[in-house]
């Protein structure tokens, strides 16, 4: 995570504002991401904004992408769904989250190969 990771624990639950802060300074890559998107969604659970930039976060994951992004995308939903697991009982409201998030990662998946699988009958 970006410079320390207590700062922006203790910057995001000032408040909404600077929670979607720190959703723009972070990725899924960075140490400590999950707990703290975590955190900040079971905090903020109705601010869509907030989970508008954790869903960028999640799906940039901090690096370029090689290949399939169909591939990419699945990858994703499947460190949504260790990210849910990992939490046990502990914020209710993100995982939740997670669960609406992950098959919707799933089924652009589906469409992205569909075009990829097009284009490559079109070359």
């Amino acid at each position: 995570m970006p410079g320390d990771a207590e700062f922006l624990r203790t910057y995001a639950v000032r408040g909404e504002a600077n929670a979607e802060v720190v959703a723009e300074a972070i990725t899924s890559r960075d140490d400590g991401f999950w707990e703290l998107a975590s955190e900040m969604i079971d905090r903020h659970p109705n601010n869509e904004s907030l989970k508008s930039k954790l869903e960028f976060a999640i799906s940039q994951d901090g690096l370029g992408i090689a290949g399939s992004y169909a591939d990419h995308q699945i990858a994703i939903a499947q460190a949504i769904e260790q990210a849910r697991d990992s939490l046990g009982d502990r914020y209710p409201r993100a995982r939740m989250w997670f669960d609406r998030l992950a098959p919707a990662f799933r089924a652009a998946a589906k469409g992205t190969r569909r075009q990829e699988d097009d284009r490559w009958i079109d070359d």
